[in-house]
C-alpha cells in the first residue's frame, strides 16, 4: 500500500508565500531543491503524492498550469488540508529543509546564492545599522539583474544601537541574524563565512556551536536546524575564480559591480577607502578583473593599506590570503 505523502505548494514547492493572484501565482519562483526530491519520492512507486494549498478553489486552472510549466509530479491536488500519513509544509513538524540564505548586497552571499544553485531563499535582516540603505540598493538592483534571486526582507531585528568602530561592528550580529532566519522559518541557514576570517561569531566552530545550541533551546516538534557556510575552505579569491570558471566573463563582471561591500555612508557605491572595499579589490585583481574604476576613491591611495602590509609581514593572515594581498599591492608598487 502506498504511503500518502501531502505536499504543501506555497513556501515549500515554490520560494515565495506572500501575495496572491493569477499573476503573482503564475510568477513564483519554484524551489528546484523541493521539487526534485518530490520527483525522487513520486518515481519510487512507493508513494501517493497529494498537492495541498490553501489557495481558492478558482486558483486551481491557474496553480496547474504553474505545477505543468515545472513538471512537478502529484496525484491530486487539493484546496484545503487533507488526510495523510506525512504532512510537508511551511508550518509542518516534518518538513523537508527550508534554506536560507543570509545576504547583505555583497560579493560573498550574492555568489554563494549562484554556488548553491539557487536554491536558498535569500534573507536579509533589516537592522537599523548604518550602512542598510546602502545594502538594500544593491539587493534590490541584484533583484532585477537576477531573476531567480527574491529577497524575503525581516524588520522585526533592530541592532544599530550597538553597532561601532570603523566597520561598524556589532556584537553577536551573526547569531542574531541566524535566529531570525529560524523563526521566519528556515532550518538550514547558510550564513556566509570564508577562509581566513576574524570574527568571532563567524567560523566554523561558531556555526558547530550555534547549532547545537538552537537545537538544544528547541522543542523536539520544532524539527532539527544548521548552520553552514559553503566557503570555509575558500578564500574571497577563490569565490570570484570559481565564479568566472562556472558563468560568462561579462555576466559575472555585471554582479559583482552591482554588488556592494562597503562600510561608507556618504557614497552610493564603494567608497575606496574602508577594509571591504580593499578585501574587493584584492579579489577581483587577483582574478584578472581589474577594477579601479569601481571605487569612488582611489583605492592604491588609502592610508589603510600600510596597516595591511604591517599585518602580512607580522604573519597575521594565513599564508594564502598573505600571498594573494602581496600580489596586487607588488602589481601596483603598493608592497614596502
Amino acid at each position: 500500500m502506498k504511503k500518502v505523502f501531502c505536499v504543501d505548494i506555497d513556501g515549500i514547492l515554490t520560494k515565495e508565500t506572500e501575495g496572491f493572484g493569477e499573476e503573482i501565482y503564475m510568477s513564483r519562483t519554484p524551489n528546484e531543491q523541493n521539487i526534485e526530491r518530490l520527483r525522487t519520492l513520486h518515481n519510487s512507486d512507493k508513494a501517493r503524492i497529494i498537492l495541498h494549498t490553501s489557495r481558492h478553489e478558482e486558483d486551481r486552472e491557474v496553480t496547474e498550469q504553474w505545477l505543468k510549466r515545472h513538471n512537478i509530479p502529484y496525484d491530486e491536488i487539493v484546496f484545503g488540508k487533507p488526510k495523510a500519513d506525512v504532512y510537508v509544509d511551511d508550518k509542518a513538524t516534518n518538513q523537508v529543509d527550508r534554506e536560507f540564505l543570509c545576504v547583505s548586497g555583497g560579493l560573498d552571499s550574492t555568489i554563494a546564492f549562484f554556488y548553491l544553485n539557487k536554491h536558498p531563499q535569500p534573507f536579509y535582516c533589516r537592522l537599523g545599522h548604518r550602512y542598510q540603505r546602502k545594502e538594500e540598493r544593491a539587493l534590490r538592483a541584484l533583484e532585477k539583474l537576477i531573476p531567480e534571486f527574491k529577497v524575503m526582507y525581516a524588520d522585526n531585528l533592530k541592532l544599530g544601537r550597538w553597532e561601532y568602530g570603523e566597520n561598524a561592528y556589532i556584537p553577536m550580529r551573526n547569531l542574531f541574524i541566524i535566529m531570525n532566519a529560524v523563526l521566519h522559518g528556515g532550518t538550514k541557514i547558510y550564513l556566509v563565512g570564508v577562509k581566513g576570517d576574524k570574527v568571532e561569531d563567524k567560523s566554523p566552530e561558531a556555526f558547530a556551536v550555534m547549532s547545537f545550541a538552537l537545537n538544544f533551546i528547541r522543542k523536539k516538534e520544532e524539527g532539527r536546524v544548521s548552520v553552514h557556510s559553503p566557503f570555509w575552505n575558500m578564500t574571497k579569491v577563490d569565490i570570484v575564480r570559481w565564479f568566472l570558471d562556472n558563468y560568462p566573463k561579462d555576466f559575472v563582471k555585471e554582479v559583482l559591480y552591482t554588488s556592494v561591500s562597503c562600510y561608507d555612508t556618504t557614497t552610493n557605491g564603494h567608497c575606496g577607502a574602508c577594509p571591504s572595499c580593499f578585501r574587493k579589490w584584492i579579489a577581483l585583481e587577483c582574478n584578472g578583473l581589474e577594477c579601479l574604476d569601481l571605487f569612488e576613491n582611489d583605492i592604491r591611495k588609502w592610508d589603510g593599506i600600510e596597516g595591511y602590509i604591517k599585518r602580512i609581514k607580522a604573519g597575521y593572515y594565513d599564508a594564502k590570503r598573505s600571498k594573494e594581498m602581496e600580489m596586487v599591492l607588488r602589481k601596483y608598487g603598493l608592497w614596502r
